[in-house]
């Protein structure tokens, strides 16, 4: 894959940040999620090509991998959560900016969808009364299910949790 090419596809964003109150619920974060990958489509389209691969294994650990060497991980504070388009995140990276997990997840949500694989995002929460605070990719090959949690260090692993909440992208 060439990492430059997919830097210097997508065009510069709007820079319009997606918040809709200052006390997020997962529901709000994942709607704004939605929105997000939605209003990625079309850079999403222009990049896709680049991540495609002969499995639909080998296209999640390109994304993944292309997250962890070119998209700067930083968590946002629980009370200020953004969703970001594919374009936002890619020039956020391209000038040292962090990129939460939602942000993560909505760039590999994007890419697949735009791949035609089944890919959904999961929210999950580690504490059985708890909102989900974490978000990730995974990706449907049949009955196979990979992960793409480039928070963490290993391609198609996931932490453990108490409580999922799978979401699927917009039509």
């Amino acid at each position: 894959m060439n990492d430059a090419r997919v830097l210097s596809t997508i065009s510069e964003p709007r820079f319009t940040s997606l918040l809709v109150k200052n006390r997020q619920t997962a529901k709000d974060i994942a709607g704004l999620m939605l929105t997000a990958e939605k209003q990625s489509r079309d850079d999403a389209k222009r990049i896709a090509k680049f991540f495609k691969a002969p499995t639909v294994y080998g296209t999640c650990q390109r994304i993944f991998y292309f997250l962890k060497k070119h998209v700067p991980y930083e968590r946002e504070p629980s009370d200020k959560q953004s969703a970001k388009t594919v374009s936002r995140i890619i020039s956020d990276a391209r000038k040292g900016y962090g990129n939460d997990c939602k942000h993560y997840a909505t760039f590999a949500v994007s890419i697949l969808k735009n791949l035609g694989i089944n890919g959904n995002f999961r929210l999950v929460s580690f504490y059985e009364n708890q909102n989900p605070t974490h978000a990730y990719a995974v990706a449907k090959d049949g009955a196979q299910t990979y992960i793409i949690d480039a928070c963490l260090d290993y391609f198609d692993k996931e932490t453990r949790y108490k409580r999922k909440y799978d979401i699927k992208p917009l039509n």
